[in-house]
């Protein structure tokens, strides 16, 4: 009876030893639905969340990496796309918390108008300010304004401030700080200064995940011990389907979709990217 008791023990050890570890932490990425009343852009968006939230239930938060709506031509048209935002995030996302960036064409706008410029774009996402930072599950997240970042000497040096923490720390932004399909394609669309973010990361690494968009081009790349994600586009080329990489559109080699992080206790991450048609 000793000697199978001990076999039984010594196989749930075994076991638990060999059980994959379970993320602590998993988060759902969009980023670039360039929102306009043309192309069924609406209606896509909206199936594009649905489809998420069917298929990736244990998805706790989204993370929005900006321009959400196709910039604004004037008040009207500010509204009509802001609208179409909210309608989708509130009737499909419902209950799913949302966590959002500024893109370029988000402050786009007629200056003055309440629903333009960074200050507009910030309450409509119901951010606190225009970049800021929160924690979940032991990951503490740093929410950058890209926007003229080269030159933002008050950000850099609040970003520096929030990187000194024990927990391990994912950096979000609508310019990718480092993207392969960026360096490739366009250059110039990485975030001001992004050697010395890069530089600066080194010299605090607990830094593990970058998250941006922008180019509309899914890559991951590693370098000194941080992931860069770039996440793609939910609106690809749907604009141009005619002139997309394969007539329903995909931007270069990159389809439409959306991407699921899984974040781990000890910093390290996994990340798919969703195809998706409609």
């Amino acid at each position: 009876m000793k000697k199978f008791v001990f076999a039984v023990a010594t196989c749930l050890f075994i076991a638990t030893a060999n059980a994959a570890p379970k993320p602590v932490l998993v988060v759902a990425q969009i980023t670039d639905a360039h929102l306009r009343s043309e192309f069924d852009a609406p209606a896509r968006f909206r199936a594009a969340l649905r489809h998420l939230r069917k298929n990736y239930p244990e998805v706790s938060m989204v993370i929005n990496t900006g321009d959400s709506v196709d910039g604004v031509k004037n008040h009207d048209d500010a509204v009509a796309k802001w609208g179409f935002w909210k309608a989708g995030i509130e009737g499909e996302l419902r209950g799913i918390p949302v966590y959002s960036v500024l893109g370029n064409h988000d402050i786009e706008g007629p200056a003055n108008d309440p629903l333009c410029g960074k200050d507009g774009a910030c309450r409509q996402f119901n951010m606190p300010s225009r970049y800021y930072s929160f924690d979940r599950d032991g990951w503490h997240f740093v929410m950058l304004d890209g926007n003229g970042f080269g030159g933002d000497k008050e950000q850099m040096a609040w970003l520096e401030k929030e990187l000194n923490t024990k927990a391990p720390v994912a950096v979000v932004s609508h310019q990718p700080i480092f993207s392969v399909g960026a360096a490739l394609h366009y250059p110039g669309d990485f975030i001001g200064n992004w050697k010395g973010l890069m530089a600066l990361f080194v010299k605090y690494p607990n830094v593990k995940l970058s998250l941006s968009g922008h180019v509309h081009l899914f890559d991951k790349a590693w370098y000194n011990g941080v992931s860069y994600v770039c996440g793609g586009a939910l609106s690809g080329y749907w604009w141009e389907l005619k002139n997309s990489h394969d007539g329903k559109g995909a931007y270069h080699e990159t389809r439409p979709g959306y991407g699921i992080a899984k974040l781990y206790a000890d910093g390290s991450s996994e990340y798919e990217y969703v195809k998706f048609e409609n």
